[in-house]
């Protein structure tokens, strides 16, 4: 598997996602079983109507049966009620007192196979089954048995009855139908409502993130105020705090150091400079020392430049330094700057072009626009080979002053790019040793910072490179 792959965020790799998806799966479990007890329950309830209707019809027939002699019209009046009705009741009388037996019309057609059950020879107390019809209608089928009639009279009668329940599923079918379209629309509602709860509660996260996310070396005194935190949170970012707390220390202890080494090493290479150009002015000076002090004194020189460096960026870094900002005609200058490297881009066979609007002008600081400028364009000049273009476009955007420099060379090895403005780094050091001392784009990061602005890079092997540079508006204006 890939880094690309493994880092790449699945479908919950939110914890808002997690929680929604977490409540989804609670709620339809919920939801169904709910359902599930409910319509059972109701089945329950109707089936035991139907029941209930049974037993007064049989209770019925017994009380007529029990008539000496039997009214048999009336009888059979009772055992065809209903049958044109939507409820459909079916009874049927085995009374050994009757000629046959008597039956509502279609029930022998109907309940055939319990017909063809043995008849019960004792008494059965009311009991019922579901039975299903020849064209698969389903019917509750009720068997009674009980002696009617007093001493050697008493006779063995039979009382079946069956209620269709095409009625009651078809009931049963619409309740499903509407109890699942509620239950669906109230489980993607509960499942939105936790979504936005959810969102609501990991704000205060969100916030800590975003907090988290603008710490860097120029803004690491940002703390997290704990006001209106949950108590948990707000422990965290107690300790996120504390923790800034002794990073600043440390940071600006480094810083500190730094400046005060570049601070102390300076006066050691300056008399080393001074003795080396006193030796170097001599008439007398043997020719066999005359090349080592000239590259001691070389060597001094770029020491007393990185020292100027380090200093200077030490003191970016701790907020000693500003930016003298003023409104700058930013056309004029990158129009200088042009006509400063264009006889070293000719002498590399490089074109260098300006792609700029008629008139912008920008709160700048001259001197350190100019030097951040510089840098970036002796990197280009210097990465790009014979025949190649420079580009340098500016535009107004956003409230910021954009500046793109583009050009056609080599390229930067991705691998290198989250490094190039770390100081020190070389991506060309093991290549081509000696050359330039890593500090460059660190100075354009730090001037940037200076500016309220950041530097971006984007560069492909044998594809070029492009910097963008942001320059923020002046504290105290408003726009440019």
């Amino acid at each position: 598997m890939s880094s690309a792959e493994a880092t790449r965020p699945g479908l919950l790799h939110s914890l808002s996602a997690r929680f929604t998806f977490l409540a989804f799966v609670f709620a339809t479990g919920l939801a169904v079983i709910l359902v599930a007890v409910l319509a059972l329950g109701t089945w329950r309830t109707l089936v035991w109507q139907e029941e209930q209707v049974l037993l007064q019809r049989s209770e019925a027939l017994y009380s007529w049966l029990g008539t000496n002699p039997i009214d048999e019209d009336n009888l059979f009046h009772e055992i065809v009620e209903n049958v044109f009705e939507p409820r459909e009741i079916l009874m049927r009388v085995e009374d050994p007192a009757l000629s046959a037996p008597m039956e509502t019309p279609g029930y022998s057609e109907a309940l055939s196979d319990l017909l063809l059950e043995p008849a019960p020879t004792s008494p059965v107390e009311a009991g019922v089954s579901f039975a299903v019809g020849p064209q698969g209608g389903l019917y509750l089928s009720l068997l009674t048995a009980r002696f009617v009639g007093d001493g050697e009279a008493a006779r063995l009668v039979i009382v079946r009855g069956a209620s269709n329940l095409s009625l009651d599923e078809k009931a049963f079918a619409g309740y499903l139908f509407f109890a699942g379209l509620l239950t669906t629309g109230l489980i993607f509602g509960a499942g939105l409502l936790q979504l936005m709860i959810s969102r609501w509660l990991l704000r205060p996260v969100q916030r800590i993130t975003q907090e988290t996310a603008l710490v860097a070396p120029g803004t690491i005194d940002r703390r997290i105020a704990p006001q209106g935190l949950p108590s948990e949170l707000a422990v965290l970012a107690s300790a996120h705090n504390t923790m800034l707390d002794r990073l600043e220390k440390a940071y600006h202890g480094l810083s500190t150091y730094a400046d005060n080494a570049a601070h102390e090493l300076r006066g050691p290479v300056g008399r080393l400079m001074a003795q080396t150009e006193r030796l170097l002015d001599r008439t007398d000076l043997p020719p066999d020392l005359q090349d080592p002090i000239d590259t001691l004194h070389e060597t001094a020189t770029s020491l007393r430049d990185v020292l100027n460096v380090v200093l200077f960026l030490a003191r970016a870094d701790q907020g000693v330094m500003t930016a003298l900002r003023q409104n700058v005609d930013a056309i004029q200058s990158l129009t200088d700057l042009r006509d400063l490297y264009e006889p070293a881009c000719e002498e590399a066979g490089l074109t260098l072009s300006l792609d700029l609007p008629d008139h912008l002008t920008w709160p700048l600081d001259p001197r350190l626009f100019q030097q951040a400028m510089s840098n970036i364009l002796e990197n280009a000049i210097r990465h790009t080979p014979s025949g190649g273009r420079i580009t340098v476009q500016a535009r107004s955007a956003s409230g910021m002053l954009d500046i793109r420099v583009t050009d056609t060379g080599s390229g930067i090895p991705p691998e290198h790019l989250p490094f190039v403005f770390d100081r020190f780094y070389r991506v060309d050091a093991v290549r081509n040793p000696g050359t330039g001392t890593g500090l460059g784009l660190a100075i354009v990061r730090s001037i940037l910072r200076l500016h309220a602005g950041r530097v971006d890079i984007a560069s492909a092997p044998g594809q070029g490179t492009t910097v963008e540079m942001f320059f923020g508006p002046a504290p105290s204006a408003s726009g440019p």
